[in-house]
């Protein structure tokens, strides 16, 4: 909390600041510049320029503040599509790119023998006319001193797009150069196409040689360490990230920034993360990823609102960027704008309809406006996008089926879907499929089938399940499992899992009808972290307690975040069919006041659900009404 003290130096340091702008001209902000930096033409006929130089001059010529450059990786897939067969970003399939995404700039360049050095050239082309705006070249006496004078060349070309940073600045910037082996840079090209091209495990070797060459190469940690973040391997990650803050002063300014802020992320300390991201996108306002990055941690915070906000920012950059509409449309979906997810959401698939996040936006959408048939058909043309799209539609199928009471339905798709993934050796996948379909077992009265559910889900991927298979083993009477698993959520550093474990404990307390005990519980979860599916079991912990002022409050929090409960895992498992029961205990709580309006809500809890549903929430709520 800030002290009265510090708001009065905050205030005085503000009318100093009024005081000093009116002294001088306000400083002029430069026009954001997108620039697509085509592949570096190599005639030298050494390989080790090959992919090579393109990422360290981008890094470098992102030193000006108002220059983004596009990420050269979405690039590459995306030339295949404008022009059918296409795999090189030479300048003329660049220019291509570029026009289809909104791309101001396009930066081609070259190497080449000079006597017994080199010679770099670059120039700087107007993407939509192919005017050339300006050009520069440099010189490198020999091999090792290319790097060193492609810094050069970068700020020379920052000068053609309109930098007016002082040259004594820009000198400063070029001594913390990337890496100042010409191989290790080499290395971490090849890393950076096998990262975007998917090859993960591929990618992490490359890496690996990266800073084998050059053991000072810090962002080739961080590139590590974002690997095995991705593959859930956070021990790995965790050493990885902590090896690249050890040589940030190898890092351009950006790359501080993105590092840190990254790391934060990962180990969820999300204000942290939004402390990095937010100088980042104060000193660099071009820069997607720290918009983009910002708008994830402000989504860890629940703050939705400003998650959309930085999302829109990012977009407004790259206004053709597929994944900018996915996260826009994703974002509006957790802040409850479903308008806003559905148009974005059409649009990125209008733009690539192998989007497989835009297609859960969709569908979340035309769940909320009670489209259930356009839903399933939203899913089903997931699932024939590829391998990955159709275990992403199976849980999407699986979800609606649950969101209606469909318990049967529920369990086909999710059979069928746990199949798909063990013949692909998708555990994890899997995991979470089975700890859907016991939920799907227990709604259908089969606790004995959900255990066993449950127990294969923890036997394959533990680490995957921990909450959802630990919440459903309370509701089968297992207080032993659940709380074994808690006991492992509890043991994490991060902040979601501490609120997860002390949620299973108040699950359990309340199953046992020890309601002050599962209060406090809860109560102690949200002062951790204030999610969606806490405030829910708050809810139900006062209503049985008696507490009906309390509980309504918390339930009506849970109608305003009800896009929240798309995914309260936040883990990619679609769980909207948590919440039409809210309207069921709403319905509770208001006939626990006594008032007029409870069979109102229980009618619109049952106009979400199946006519046959034996849902026992479903059974109750038909006997309520009166």
């Amino acid at each position: 909390m800030i002290g009265l003290a510090t708001v009065a130096v905050i205030a005085i340091a503000a009318l100093a600041t009024v005081v000093l702008v009116r002294s001088r001209s306000a400083p002029t902000v430069h026009k954001t510049v997108t620039v697509l930096l085509a592949d570096f033409e190599n005639s030298t006929g050494d390989s080790i320029f090959d992919g090579t130089l393109e990422s360290s001059f981008g890094l470098a010529i992102e030193a000006a503040p108002f220059v983004n450059a596009y990420n050269r990786g979405q690039a590459h897939k995306i030339v295949g599509q404008v022009k059918a067969g296409a795999t090189a970003l030479d300048e003329a399939n660049s220019r291509l790119v570029a026009s289809r995404e909104g791309i101001s700039v396009v930066i081609s360049g070259a190497v080449a023998k000079k006597d017994d050095g080199y010679k770099l050239t670059c120039k700087a082309i107007d993407a939509l006319m192919g005017k050339t705006i300006g050009s520069s070249e440099v010189e490198a006496s020999n091999k090792g001193a290319v790097l060193n004078s492609l810094g050069t060349l970068a700020n020379k070309m920052r000068d053609v797009l309109g930098d007016t940073t002082p040259e004594s600045v820009k000198l400063a910037q070029a001594e913390t150069f990337t890496s100042s082996s010409l191989e290790a840079a080499h290395a971490y090209g090849v890393a950076q196409d096998l990262r975007y091209a998917g090859k993960n495990d591929e990618a992490i070797k490359a890496f690996v040689n990266a800073i084998q060459l050059d053991p000072t190469f810090g962002s080739a940690f961080a590139g590590v360490a974002a690997m095995y973040a991705n593959q859930g391997d956070r021990e790995n990650a965790n050493k990885h990230y902590k090896l690249a803050m050890e040589h940030v002063d190898r890092m351009t300014d950006r790359e501080k920034f993105r590092t840190r802020g990254g790391y934060y992320l990962f180990s969820m300390n999300a204000q942290k993360a939004i402390e990095e991201f937010s100088t980042l996108v104060e000193q660099y306002p071009a820069d997607t990823m720290g918009h983009s990055s910002l708008a994830y941690a402000y989504s860890q915070q629940h703050d939705q609102k400003r998650a959309l906000e930085e999302a829109y920012k990012a977009l407004a950059i790259y206004p053709k960027y597929v994944p900018y509409h996915g996260n826009v449309s994703l974002y509006a979906v957790y802040a409850g704008d479903f308008a806003t997810a559905e148009k974005e959401a059409r649009i990125a698939l209008e733009l690539n309809p192998g989007y497989a996040k835009a297609y859960f936006s969709l569908g979340f959408a035309q769940i909320a406006a009670g489209k259930f048939q356009e839903a399933a058909d939203t899913y089903q043309k997931l699932a024939g996008v590829n391998t990955l799209g159709a275990s992403l539609a199976a849980d999407g199928l699986a979800d609606l089926a649950l969101y209606q009471s469909r318990a049967g339905q529920a369990v086909t798709v999710l059979d069928k879907g746990i199949q798909q993934d063990l013949a692909q050796k998708d555990d994890t996948n899997a995991a979470k499929k089975y700890a859907m379909l016991a939920e799907a077992q227990l709604m259908a009265g089969k606790a004995s089938e959900a255990v066993s559910s449950l127990d294969k889900a923890v036997t394959l991927k533990k680490e995957a399940v921990l909450f959802p298979a630990a919440r459903f083993y309370v509701e089968a009477g297992q207080d032993g499992k659940a709380a074994s698993l808690a006991a492992d959520l509890g043991r994490k550093l991060e902040p979601v899992p501490q609120a997860y474990a002390k949620i299973i404990a108040a699950d359990i307390s309340l199953r046992h009808a020890q309601h002050s005990e599962a209060i406090r519980q809860l109560q102690e979860a949200q002062q951790i972290s204030d999610t969606w599916i806490g405030r829910f079991d708050l809810a139900r912990a006062y209503i049985a307690a008696g507490d009906y002022t309390e509980g309504d409050s918390e339930l009506s929090t849970c109608l305003k975040r009800r896009g929240e409960a798309t995914d309260v895992y936040l883990d990619v498992v679609p769980t909207f069919h948590y919440f039409p029961a809210t309207y069921y205990y709403i319905g509770r709580d208001h006939e626990g006041l006594k008032a007029p309006d409870a069979n109102d809500s229980y009618r619109t809890f049952l106009s979400l659900k199946w006519p046959e549903a034996q849902d026992p929430l479903v059974l109750d709520a038909s006997r309520r009404l009166h």
